[in-house]
């Protein structure tokens, strides 16, 4: 019984922290020219524009500021017991007015080694068929990169893409 009220409190209070971290999500940028602070994340858009130039794709991915609370919560969350599961964008796309101005969302997820480098990840993504496809979908313009390193030794991450109208 403890066992199930330590898991129960666990549950309530990642769940409280993602939707604080969605309301805080309404106050952000949709996109920013400005890349994100953290280095890793900085090198993850970089190697992923790199890709889409090199297929003569364009726009490039700006920052997204929203995006990136987005995809921080769900990374956050993923690594704190829900594992590796999409989280579902429809409800973000179709019920949360913060997000009626986006004409498409998608993401690709990952967990692999605390010390992946941005081009073992991208590369990753690369070589599957449908993160792919999200890499190179001319109809996103904006993401956000979530990244969590839990104490198993492991790197979850999130990368949330979105297509404003």
């Amino acid at each position: 019984m403890l066992a199930t009220v330590g898991v129960r409190k666990r549950v309530a209070a990642v769940a409280a922290v993602v939707g604080l971290a969605l309301s805080a999500a309404g106050c952000l940028a949709d996109s920013s020219t400005t890349p994100p602070a953290d280095p890793l994340k900085a090198a993850i858009f970089t190697a992923i524009n790199a890709q889409r130039a090199a297929q003569g794709w364009t726009p490039v991915l700006n920052n997204s500021p929203r995006l990136e609370v987005t995809a921080q919560a769900w990374s956050d969350q993923m690594a704190n017991g829900v594992g590796l599961n999409h989280q579902n964008l429809s409800n973000l796309l179709f019920n949360d007015p913060n997000y009626s101005h986006y004409s498409t969302l998608g993401e690709n997820l990952l967990v692999g080694p605390a010390n992946l480098s941005a081009d073992q990840i991208v590369q990753a993504w690369m070589n599957s068929p449908p993160h792919r496809a999200n890499i190179l979908n001319p109809y996103f313009n904006v993401a956000g990169i979530g990244l969590t390193r839990d104490s198993h030794g492991q790197l979850w991450v999130c990368m949330d893409y979105g297509g404003l109208r």
